[in-house]
């Protein structure tokens, strides 16, 4: 049996036509998982989309002048009120750039007017073009940090080299009944944009509006952008314990904490939930039809092998008919297969790692080959077990 075996794989072109299906079966289970871990990749980075959530009116009309305070304010600072004994939960982890301003009002002897001075905790908010600072950036984010930027203009009309500008400071630029004198530091100042507009940390102007007013300010204006999307659905379970829903009628009742909802909050997902439920929609019909289709490859490897093994069957009748043992027979067909099959193993791992559409995935590698391997092997064992004098005569 050993020749007809040599001669089996030297001249049968069906042997190489075998291992061919075999290769492209293998490589088309490798791109099939390939297209799962890409689209599973995708979604993965499609969590990276920007996500906000913007506090707004109860009816959700307007996102400035909210005059937020008290435990909503708490929320996204460190400010502490009363309601910091009912263990409030922190919201600021939830985010990688918190917008907060307060808007107060200036006026300086050198200029005309009162002006605007805006508390900012973000560099985002910034509305100049360039920052010149005078001795290192500003942190707005520490809560001790202090100093002011002002326009281009006003640092240019300053008539000595000091850092300081006395400045007068109102609650805003109505009201100018109620003020504090303040001597600010001057941490830089910016070209282009609004040539009046001065820029402070927010925790400062909350300080100087506890100077004139006696009680911690409130926010004019509140956005955050979301640090982790994976945590939006427990970010949404905390919401609630500070602002409500947005609700058109302005019909709202108390907070679980027991207090009247004055301000609701806005999260803008939509780019990354319709993106993500697409994906997970793709994920999820691929993964679906993962199964059927590998049993459809491994069904037909199987059935091509059998069907290659049983055109061998007149040499099989011949052996047996010549007193070659069945498992001698049997024998030779596990080792023509295998050689076949590390063919097509070689041959399909090589194609998965060599194109950018496929991964190497061990299990459909061994799995084709192996129900090529058994579907041979049957087909072996049922003309090995017959007479070879009987299968002579059926052909």
């Amino acid at each position: 049996m050993g020749i007809y075996l040599k001669s089996r794989l030297t001249r049968s072109a069906l042997g190489y036509v075998t291992a061919l299906l075999l290769t492209v079966f293998s490589v088309f289970g490798c791109f099939y998982s390939w297209l799962i871990e890409s689209k599973e990749a995708e979604r993965e980075s499609a969590y990276s989309l920007p996500s906000e959530v913007v506090i707004a009116s109860v009816t959700g009309t307007s996102t400035e002048d909210l005059d937020i305070m008290g435990p909503s304010l708490r929320a996204f600072t460190r400010y502490k009120s009363g309601f910091d004994a009912m263990n409030l939960p922190d919201l600021r982890p939830y985010f990688s750039d918190i917008r907060i301003e307060e808007r107060l009002a200036y006026g300086t002897l050198a200029q005309t007017g009162v002006h605007l001075l805006r508390g900012i905790s973000s560099m985002s908010m910034f509305g100049g073009d360039e920052i010149i600072w005078l001795d290192g950036e500003l942190d707005l984010e520490d809560y001790d940090s202090e100093g002011i930027i002002i326009p281009e203009e006003i640092y240019s009309s300053l008539t000595d080299d000091s850092d300081i500008l006395r400045m007068t400071v109102y609650p805003n630029e109505e009201t100018t009944n109620r003020f504090a004198v303040c001597e600010l530091k001057i941490a830089g100042y910016y070209t282009g944009g609004d040539k009046t507009t001065i820029y402070c940390p927010f925790e400062q102007a909350m300080r100087i509006m506890t100077e004139i007013e006696g009680f911690y300010g409130s926010g004019f204006s509140i956005s955050a952008t979301v640090a982790v999307n994976k945590k939006l659905d427990e970010l949404r379970e905390l919401l609630p314990q500070y602002f409500c829903e947005v609700t058109p009628s302005g019909n709202v009742g108390e907070s679980p904490l027991g207090y009247e909802y004055r301000h609701s909050a806005i999260i803008h997902d939509e780019e990354l939930r319709k993106t993500i439920n697409t994906l997970s929609r793709s994920i999820s019909l691929l993964k679906r039809l993962y199964p059927i289709i590998l049993s459809a490859e491994i069904i037909i490897a199987a059935a091509a092998c059998w069907f290659y093994k049983h055109l061998s069957r007149r040499e099989i009748a011949v052996a047996r008919s010549l007193g070659t043992p069945a498992s001698a027979i049997l024998s030779e067909t596990a080792v023509e297969m295998l050689i076949l099959s590390l063919m097509s193993v070689l041959i399909a791992t090589v194609l998965a790692a060599l194109l950018p559409i496929c991964v190497i995935d061990p299990a459909v590698l061994a799995i084709i080959p192996a129900s090529g391997i058994a579907g041979a092997f049957v087909s072996a064992f049922t003309s090995a077990k017959k007479n070879g004098t009987l299968i002579l005569k059926e052909d």
